[in-house]
């Protein structure tokens, strides 16, 4: 499990989050079948940072859609994915997050 991922990325549809980078916490669990075939959390956590601070995404959705698809590709034996991205910092009473859980090995099961 990946857990407190945190750091700055253009993010949002507001015309200030297009301007400014705003922090974003990410967690990610990821299940595979053997040791054998294991995933790097230090690559997945490169991976994910490049993604985000490349893509400038609109919606969170967005984003964790593209995670799972890029993360399935460099990591085919992936069976399980757990993505959760919240942005700490848009709002003052609350935190907005999404999530996703895919399951199996296309991520549709």
């Amino acid at each position: 499990m990946i857990k407190d991922l945190t750091f700055r990325t253009i993010i949002g549809l507001l015309p200030i989050e297009r301007e400014v980078k705003q922090a974003v916490h990410i967690r990610c669990e990821i299940d595979y079948p053997s040791k054998e075939e294991f995933v790097d959390y230090a690559e997945v956590i490169k991976t994910i940072k490049l993604l985000l601070q490349e893509g400038h995404f609109r919606l969170l959705e967005e984003a964790a859609d593209a995670i799972e698809a890029i993360l399935r590709e460099k990591w085919p034996q992936i069976t399980r994915l757990y993505i959760q991205i919240c942005k700490p910092e848009v709002m003052k009473d609350a935190v907005p997050c999404i999530e996703i859980l895919r399951e199996g090995p296309n991520g549709r099961g």
